[in-house]
């Protein structure tokens, strides 16, 4: 792990940051990432204001910067998972 993945995991305490539309973050601890809150293909950079650590809603934001169509061809549609 290097120095940036143990500073944003300890950032964000382990867990999914993605905010809810209700307040609040996800919390999930499964399957985490690191994601670009900036897509890096529209210049986000590499910085830790830019990077967070998100679970299956990584798959989400790049479906809603990207749309289903341009993601399909790199990440085959899976099955829909329960709501946080």
């Amino acid at each position: 792990m290097t120095v940036r993945e143990r500073f944003l995991k300890k950032r964000d305490g382990g867990r999914c940051s993605w905010p809810l539309d209700g307040g609040g973050v996800c919390g999930s601890t499964h399957r985490l990432e690191l994601d670009h809150v900036v897509p890096w293909a529209r210049g986000g950079g590499d910085t830790a204001d830019d990077l967070r650590i998100v679970c299956a809603h990584n798959a989400l934001a790049a479906r809603q910067d990207f749309g289903d169509r341009c993601v399909n061809r790199y990440a085959p549609a899976r099955r829909p998972r329960p709501a946080c």
